[in-house]
């Protein structure tokens, strides 16, 4: 429901992307919050995922183990 909060402001026909990678766990629950939701899975070459991951830092409670520094 926190998700649902925090982007009901939001336009209804505005599209809201969430590329988390570990989303996927959630498929049956979000299309059972939003029946209308259009999920896209797609496939990349491993390396460019893990490029991307390392790129973007996702910043997640649930992914502190993702977390490293550079020196």
């Amino acid at each position: 429901m926190k998700f649902y909060q925090k982007y009901k402001i939001y336009d209804q026909d505005k599209i809201i992307v969430d590329k988390m990678p570990f989303n996927f766990r959630w498929i049956g629950f979000i299309k059972i919050l939003f029946p209308q939701a259009k999920i896209i899975h797609s496939n990349r070459n491993p390396a460019d995922s893990a490029f991307s991951i390392f790129r973007n830092m996702f910043d997640s409670p649930g992914l502190g183990w993702l977390t490293i520094k550079i020196i």
